[in-house]
């Protein structure tokens, strides 16, 4: 997030000159930090299988195909930064009742309020901690640069249950006239809504920092630092010259940054930090420790998962899902209103004490500037019975005891009152590949006169362990180890470095067939000669979700990750035209 200068050069007639220097006599220049040239946050990969949560009770042959309405484009995301603070420490309400949520269709305003009643003129943002003049706590646009905006309102949470005891919120009231620089980012420029992505640490080889293409990204998440076992243990940075170089790459591409902490094989300790007052207090001033060290401009939470068994070891508690708001409150007074605090969440949402998933998740969005939908790894070789698409945006065909999608999950997290303007759609430039037992596919039929060749057994003797289930941190395959040991996942760009699909994607090579699943979405691979099948994301069914996130008014999109693009950056692009 790049600050900027809160005055422009604007021509006045002479006779105005005098009033014109009196008035700055006592105007203060104004510095507003920017969130819209690099909105957008989380995840860090969702690395288990979401199959592995509770199943969805609805029957799958009565679910009929449905697909995503280009009509519906237009609606400008909203950009979001959040939040009010108080001392207290919020007390979820477990028993909430489901509120439906219809927030998100905005005009690029969203002012985080509940009870909003002051119409802006404008673009703005604002957050409740902005009692000192405007310093880093609004993201402001204009309509016209020299617009003068006129604003009074700001944050303000109500009473609903969950939210926070005993709370003393404050509501900014900052009266008066700004007339906004001119100055807009690159970033700023190309799009109205967020393109974030994760840069995986451990994968530098792959993307070096200078070869990163910096004007497709408004926001990036380095991934990833893991926890020690106590909360004053210093964060396990990888490759820290590595963070240095990227961070100065984002700063001079006035593309905002932050740091990702947990991640599959990383969350094992969370549970533990945020178990207990001191605990919270102590863990969130060592992340503000890294924030500073590193000159970042926000962190985000990847806790995989909250009360859900995870990796094996993690530590779990029933009370998980109620300390980590805690926790984030904690964190959000630590790191101060203009930080940008996000997290990676599962399309489930968040596991309550009872063993259920939340039906109230509109207390975290006081303290979340933005959440990432991990909606990929839905089907994957190392868990469940059936071959099934990576990331399907639609679920009209999976079986019923994985019916999860990018569009299942937006609506539960809306649903349970998380507004779509904060909310990114996690999207997947990797697949996995599956051994099937025959030479041919199996073709299925669903209501609505849905078919498709997925959702079929396949040989699970022939499955290795998915490195994105089991040890994402590990490299992926690259030009030089192609059909090597972890050949069951696949960076998009080596199915083209390997010769198994087209530079322009449209067919399948050495002995693949390319399929296109219209059930979910999503493009699939399939070598009648070694029965191998491999479910991907392409530039197709990419823009497909980047249209379909536009068109719910949601924040952005978030891309795990940014090795797996080609050298022309065919799915960035791809995503991005559908941002604009």
């Amino acid at each position: 997030m790049q600050k900027r200068v809160g005055f422009q050069k604007t021509a006045f007639a002479p006779g105005t000159l005098v009033l014109v220097a009196c008035v700055l006599l006592v105007i203060q220049p104004i510095t507003c930090e920017s969130n819209s040239t690099a909105e957008i946050s989380v995840q860090p990969m969702s690395c288990v299988s979401n199959s592995t949560a509770e199943p969805n009770p609805q029957s799958n042959p009565s679910v009929s195909t449905l697909t995503s309405d280009p009509n519906s484009q237009g609606v400008i995301f909203g950009e979001s930064s959040s939040s009010s603070q108080n001392s207290t420490e919020p007390v979820m309400s477990w028993n909430s009742t489901q509120e439906s949520n219809n927030q998100g269709m905005t005009t690029g305003s969203d002012v985080a309020s509940e009870n909003n009643t002051q119409a802006m003129s404008g673009s703005s943002n604002l957050t409740s901690e902005t009692t000192q003049p405007m310093s880093n706590t609004s993201d402001l646009t204009s309509q016209n640069n020299q617009t003068m905006i006129d604003f009074s309102n700001s944050t303000s949470t109500n009473g609903t249950s969950g939210t926070v005891e005993n709370s003393n919120a404050e509501s900014a009231n900052n009266s008066g006239a700004i007339i906004l620089d001119s100055f807009k980012s690159a970033a700023n420029r190309k799009t109205n809504v967020s393109f974030a992505v994760y840069y995986p640490g451990y994968h530098a080889t792959l993307l070096p920092p200078e070869q990163i293409p910096w004007d497709l990204y408004t926001h990036m998440d380095y991934f990833v630092a893991t926890t020690g076992s106590e909360p004053g243990d210093a964060l396990k940075i990888e490759n820290e010259e590595n963070l240095k170089a990227v961070v100065s790459g984002a700063k001079s591409h006035q593309v905002s940054i932050s740091l990702s902490i947990g991640g599959w094989t990383g969350s094992q300790y969370i549970s533990k930090l945020v178990s207990n007052k001191a605990s919270r207090s102590q863990f969130a001033k060592v992340i503000m420790s890294v924030v500073q060290k590193y000159d970042l401009n926000g962190i985000d939470i990847d806790w995989e998962y909250p009360n859900v068994p995870g990796q094996d070891g993690n530590i779990l508690s029933k009370d998980d899902s109620e300390n980590l708001l805690k926790f984030l409150q904690v964190l959000r007074k630590t790191l101060g209103p203009q930080a940008r605090l996000s997290a990676a969440v599962s399309v489930h949402g968040f596991m309550g004490p009872d063993g259920n998933y939340l039906k109230d998740h509109k207390p975290y969005a006081e303290f979340l500037d933005f959440i990432t939908i991990m909606a990929y790894d839905i089907y994957t070789p190392s868990s469940g019975e059936l071959v099934g698409p990576n990331a399907p945006l639609f679920d009209a065909c999976n079986d019923p005891k994985t019916k999860y999608s990018a569009d299942q999950a937006v609506r539960t997290w809306t649903s349970t009152g998380f507004p779509a303007s904060k909310i990114l759609l996690g999207l997947a430039a990797y697949g996995h590949q599956y051994k099937m037992p025959n030479s041919q596919l199996t073709k299925s039929n669903f209501s609505g006169n849905a078919t498709s060749f997925l959702f079929t057994e396949f040989d699970k003797g022939a499955a290795q362990q998915s490195p994105f289930t089991a040890q994402p941190q590990r490299p992926q395959p690259g030009p030089s180890t192609c059909g090597g040991p972890e050949e069951n996942n696949w960076l998009y760009k080596d199915l083209i470095n390997c010769g198994v699909l087209s530079a322009d994607a449209k067919e399948g090579k050495g002995g693949f067939i390319r399929h296109y699943d219209n059930c979910s979405e999503t493009p699939f691979l399939f070598n009648p000669t070694t029965k191998v099948l491999i479910s991907y994301d392409d530039a197709e069914s990419l823009a497909k979700k980047a249209n379909y996130a536009r068109s719910k008014g949601l924040a952005g999109i978030n891309v795990f990750d940014a090795t797996g693009d080609t050298q022309n950056h065919t799915l960035f692009r791809a995503i991005k035209a559908q941002l604009n």
